[in-house]
């Protein structure tokens, strides 16, 4: 029986802590090429309250994104109402500084970072992205990333999905801002 498509490749993750917080880990898969590779580090979605480094939508890229020279990371992050968005950023922005000052350790080239985000995921890594204040309190600047890679940001207009997105929607939004 195989495993469905969702279960991450068990060949080569390697699980590591970025901070202190329990949440505040990521998975690496190495890239299958032998000199220093391109990250492409995955922010799972999930309402900003839910979700995990295992999350589908990353990990479908997984051996894609590996064997076409990239090594992959996917975090996680502390979630709300615990942690704030800000506070979520700013774990995007540790996880970012680990990976940098763990290059060598890792096979990946510093120059050549890539955040990709789905969802709440999408937001954050926007956040992060285009927003230096996030990148500077972890000692980084916007120049230490290559490209921000957003999938499904529909949370960029939280006023319309408050209002077009169903109760549920309008619930996980207005959690957020209370």
């Amino acid at each position: 029986m195989t495993a469905p498509a969702s279960t991450p490749p068990v060949a080569g993750r390697i699980e590591y802590a970025y901070d202190y917080a329990p949440l505040q880990k990521l998975d690496f898969w190495r890239a299958t090429v032998t000199k220093p590779a391109p990250l492409i580090l995955f922010v799972h979605g999930g309402g900003w309250k839910r979700g995990d480094k295992t999350n589908a939508t990353g990990m479908q890229k997984v051996n894609h994104l590996i064997n076409e020279g990239y090594a992959f990371a996917s975090i996680n992050y502390r979630l709300v109402p615990t942690a704030s968005v800000e506070q979520q950023a700013a774990d995007v922005s540790a996880a970012v500084a680990w990976v940098r000052a763990n290059t060598g350790k890792l096979g990946i080239d510093a120059s050549r970072i890539i955040l990709m985000g789905h969802s709440a995921g999408a937001h954050l890594v926007s956040l992060v992205g285009t927003d230096p204040q996030y990148l500077a309190a972890a000692g980084l600047s916007l120049s230490d990333i290559r490209g921000v890679i957003a999938l499904d940001g529909a949370c960029y207009d939280v006023l319309r999905q408050i209002a077009d997105g169903g109760a549920f929607m309008a619930k996980t939004y207005v959690e957020l801002i209370s």
